[in-house]
């Protein structure tokens, strides 16, 4: 044992067998959980309604042999006028990290989309969707210039909050109008106007053969059959409360939260087990907890954890722009828990906190 670390643990055969266990049971939480996401994110945003997409007008980079061949004098883009083509819309942002793999697709595949023989010739456009946060500059430094390592050879226009034509005459926001609060948002529009395809991430479970399939049909003029309707995002109280609610019962389906599940259940039918042991030690007087009270106060410890975060976030976007930090923190935050679950499988932490440990001993039932 070296400074509280115990490496004999990794010469028990008892390690590699929990391990073993502990990566296929991860596997099969993570694939669940995954298609899981992967059909209620597919269902999020649509309608029963199939209706023509929301027609936009936006500021494209108008870049020579790319923008140009579809914008106006003005470098703008209007979808309706792309109506005879089938249109690839890419809803990124810079610092979407999911959406480079949505773009990655999309240059893999540019040339492949271009040589199909159908009647209805293919046309990407990238839509940057974080226009509160980054401006048409930094989409242009990023993906426009040809010497960037993102550099996108394909029409990349941005979004805005009065880029939607309504049919009055008034505008609207691109965001609320193609539920585009989630991306990565890639949608396949066919020659007529209508969203036939969908997908809400960069890697999905498919492979993307229902999204490229899609292409081919509307290709082909044979991809009626496959029309969704877009719903506009609802920005009500209720509206918010009710998606609020459904994402905080899928987050308990998250292969980070699942196995959770597991333990809280287990305390709870442990509880009625002890209950004799717990009284005589004096750690429970009163009645027995119910279900609902438990499950208030994890759920109560969820929500000020994640209401504190939020403040932080919150704050800190007062002082630094969070679109180009976020994705840094996220690779660092998964890079710190594979440092603690090591140093926890070593015996480091139960060395570190083991007055945690007596503390939790004196008060837990």
């Amino acid at each position: 044992m070296v400074a509280g670390l115990d490496f004999d643990v990794l010469r028990q055969r008892d390690t590699w067998k929990a391990f073993g266990i502990g990566v296929v049971l991860f596997c099969l939480i993570g694939y669940s959980s995954l298609s899981l996401f992967g059909l209620t994110s597919s269902t999020y945003g649509t309608t029963d309604e199939v209706g023509e997409a929301p027609d936009f007008l936006v500021a494209s980079m108008n870049r020579s042999g790319i923008e140009d061949a579809f914008a106006d004098e003005n470098g703008m883009i209007r979808l309706s006028s792309l109506r005879g083509s089938v249109v690839v819309l890419d809803f990124m942002a810079v610092d979407c990290s999911n959406c480079h793999f949505v773009q990655a697709h999309i240059d893999q595949n540019l040339a492949e989309w271009g040589a199909l023989q159908g009647e209805y010739p293919i046309v990407v456009i990238s839509l940057g969707s974080w226009y509160g946060y980054e401006s048409f500059e930094r989409i242009n430094s990023s993906f426009g210039d040809s010497a960037s390592d993102r550099h996108m050879p394909w029409p990349v226009v941005n979004g805005g909050t009065d880029v939607i034509l309504l049919e009055n005459g008034n505008r609207g926001d691109l965001v609320e109008y193609y539920s585009a609060q989630a991306l990565p948002l890639a949608l396949v529009i066919d020659h007529e106007g209508f969203v036939v395809a969908k997908e809400n991430t960069g890697t999905p479970l498919d492979g993307w053969d229902s999204f490229d399939s899609a292409i081919e049909a509307a290709n082909a003029g044979e991809a009626e059959s496959l029309r969704i309707g877009i719903a506009k995002s609802d920005r009500s109280i209720q509206g918010v409360f009710i998606i609020g609610l459904f994402l905080g019962i899928l987050v308990y389906f998250s292969p980070c939260a699942f196995p959770v599940l597991p333990s809280y259940i287990t305390y709870y039918l442990s509880l009625g087990m002890r209950e004799d042991e717990l009284r005589e030690s004096g750690k429970l007087s009163g009645r027995l907890p119910g279900p609902f009270e438990v499950g208030g106060f994890a759920a109560l410890g969820q929500l000020t954890f994640f209401g504190v975060v939020g403040i932080i976030i919150f704050g800190l976007s007062e002082v630094i722009n969070l679109s180009g930090v976020l994705h840094k923190v996220a690779i660092a935050i998964a890079y710190l828990l594979v440092v603690l679950g090591a140093l926890m499988l070593l015996g480091w932490t139960s060395h570190l906190l083991a007055f945690v440990q007596r503390w939790l001993d004196t008060y837990q039932t």
